[in-house]
């Protein structure tokens, strides 16, 4: 009757019956949150991990804004040197900035050079571009025709992959990663 029952949650014992000790990663004063350094550590690992593994670059920048953002959003309750934690997030705030910025600045510039080349093309070849009917390659030599089509797929390929690019990093979040970015360098003067 008097039997003691030794029953463990499963989440402290490891596939070898080995008591597995979580350490808390924060604690609870009143209203206060205080988040231990091995919690930031670990959180920031897991952010250069996934930075490290990803290869499309406006992700990467897309990543370091979001990791910036929680340093900063949680700076105040890290209970390890602030000083250096915040330095590490302004610098992954402006490159987040800068890359993302210089990404969209080049897919916007290619897409409106093949915009201009095509435009040029069809001028030259006669087409009216307020008349979009199937008789505008009526009348064009077949070096005309392969040109104008090859640029009419190279626009379909830079609105593709300008595209895929406001899908990665809208222009919201954009705007969020340039504040961020203005309001650390700002801080910084």
């Amino acid at each position: 009757m008097n039997q003691k029952s030794n029953k463990m949650l499963a989440a402290e014992i490891s596939t070898r019956n080995r008591i597995v000790n979580y350490a808390p990663v924060a604690s609870t004063r009143g209203d206060k949150v205080k988040i231990y350094r091995y919690g930031f550590d670990r959180i920031s690992t897991e952010y250069h991990n996934l930075l490290e593994s990803e290869q499309h670059p406006l992700r990467k920048a897309v990543i370091r804004y979001e990791w910036a953002r929680f340093i900063l959003t949680h700076l105040e309750e890290y209970a390890g040197d602030r000083e250096l934690l915040k330095r590490s997030a302004n610098a992954l705030a402006i490159t987040a900035y800068l890359d993302a910025k210089h990404i969209l600045t080049e897919a916007e510039e290619r897409l409106r050079k093949v915009r201009e080349r095509l435009h040029r093309a069809e001028k030259r070849a006669g087409i009216n571009r307020k008349e979009q009917t199937s008789q505008t390659s009526k009348g064009l030599t077949a070096q005309q025709k392969q040109e104008i089509d090859g640029l009419r797929y190279d626009l379909k390929l830079c609105c593709k992959h300008q595209n895929d690019m406001l899908a990665i990093c809208p222009d919201r979040m954009f705007m969020s990663i340039k504040r961020l970015a203005e309001n650390v360098s700002g801080n910084n003067k």
